[in-house]
């Protein structure tokens, strides 16, 4: 198929929003339409697995540098080590140390992983550069629509049940 015409095919993704579409369509979409080398680097990252394709390298590096200064900011916060909880990035990327800066400004904790979910969403965008119909376009919205499929489970009641299983003593005590 034509790749100017599959991105075209996919329904709009916004932050906050339900995707139009289910990773299993995207997925299945992908594996049928696809150039087979993108079509696999698309449903690695839909996975959340790394792959070969630079677009897939950067956004790894980016994610590996969010999630060290996060270590960095929640160890700060108990006052221990951040060392072992740090993993080799290629590269560093200010903005996104002053984006984890500005997401623990935020006391509530899901306030908080909103925020570091629009600094993932605006890496996104960057990596995805400015080409409306480049094979880096599929790849992000590859790793969006897994973004967005993670909060569209989220929902209060299956987290104070997992609450309630992860604090309740064991019988008899």
């Amino acid at each position: 198929m034509n790749l100017e015409y599959f991105i075209a095919s996919l329904p709009m993704l916004a932050p906050g929003q339900a995707p139009g579409i289910s990773t299993e369509s995207f997925r299945a979409a992908c594996e049928a339409q696809l150039d087979p080398a993108l079509g696999a680097a698309a449903c690695a990252l839909l996975d959340g697995r790394p792959g070969p394709h630079p677009f897939a390298l950067q956004w790894q590096d980016r994610e590996t540098i969010l999630r060290n200064a996060v270590a960095r900011r929640r160890a700060s916060r108990h006052g221990t080590d951040a060392l072992s909880a740090q993993h080799p990035a290629a590269g560093s990327d200010v903005r996104i140390e002053h984006g984890v800066a500005a997401a623990f400004e935020q006391t509530d904790p899901l306030q908080r992983e909103r925020a570091l979910n629009r600094l993932r969403w605006n890496v996104l965008e960057e990596l995805q550069g400015n080409q409306p119909m480049a094979p880096e376009v599929v790849l992000a919205y590859a790793v969006k629509l897994r973004l967005l499929d993670r909060w569209s489970r989220l929902n209060a009641d299956a987290g104070a049940a997992r609450l309630e299983r992860l604090t309740a003593l064991p019988a008899g005590q």
